[in-house]
């Protein structure tokens, strides 16, 4: 067996330090004899894999971008993964920038918002529930007059449903 055969795939996963995706994705990359390294906020995680990985601000896109980058300068990837919403658009601009298969980043934003997602699928002719983008900011009577009842609430942000 050469060297190179015996190499492992090495994976990304961006992740929020607090999520509790992280644990079934480390025990995936185990069973499949994948070597990762998670990329997150949380250095002082109780999570091994997050205290001992890669060190990221999130609030900072660009600064953990570059970071990443770094890191697969410096040990390159297979691929890599955002483990929920507040880390999918840096996973999906971090594979495009390595040359790794990934969704578009607009995809990834696209997939967090219901009100893109079915406005971009109703532009695509898919057909979607009819349904009210409220600013509830500036919630007044003209907003509220076009909807039609029965009605149900969902967050900017995909809730379900």
């Amino acid at each position: 067996m050469t060297v190179a055969s015996r190499q492992r795939a090495r994976l990304l996963l961006v992740a929020p330090h607090n999520s509790y995706r992280i644990a079934p994705y480390i025990e995936a990359a185990n069973r499949l004899d994948i070597d990762f390294l998670v990329a997150s906020e949380g250095k002082h995680s109780l999570v091994g894999a997050v205290a001992d990985g890669l060190h990221i601000d999130l609030s900072d896109p660009q600064q953990a971008l570059e970071r990443l980058l770094e890191a697969a300068a410096e040990h390159p990837f297979a691929g890599v993964v955002g483990s929920d919403d507040a880390t999918i658009e840096m996973a999906s601009r971090l594979a495009a920038q390595l040359n790794l298969p990934h969704n578009p980043p607009q995809a990834a934003v696209i997939s967090r918002r219901k009100d893109l997602a079915r406005a971009t699928l109703a532009d695509a002719g898919v057909p979607v529930p009819k349904h009210w983008l409220l600013d509830l900011r500036d919630l007044h009577e003209k907003q509220l007059a076009s909807i039609e009842f029965p009605a149900d609430r969902h967050g900017e942000r995909s809730e379900g449903g």
